[in-house]
């Protein structure tokens, strides 16, 4: 495995970690009155609401609970998924 196939191998995993975190990090957050909207909160929500957005246009209403987190987070591992697929064969 050449030096330039692992960095991005890396990359894409830990951009996708990232992103599962700040989603399971919104969740909290949705849970417990958060009075402080400090920085790192806004970077939070900034990230995670266009991945909400789309993932909120897929999965139909149920009433009071909100699956679109999980939507999100199962869309977002099959897209690293693909992603991970496409790197391995062009490298």
């Amino acid at each position: 495995m050449s030096i330039t196939h692992q960095f991005l191998y890396q990359f894409v995993e830990i951009f996708f970690q990232l992103l599962d975190i700040a989603i399971v990090a919104r969740i909290l957050l949705s849970w417990f009155e958060v009075k402080s909207r400090g920085r790192l909160i806004q970077i939070i929500m900034e990230t995670t609401d266009p991945i909400f957005r789309v993932a909120r246009q897929i999965t139909p209403r149920t009433g009071m609970v909100d699956f679109s987190p999980l939507v999100a987070l199962i869309g977002l591992d099959f897209i690293q998924y693909v992603i991970i697929r496409i790197l391995a064969t062009l490298l």
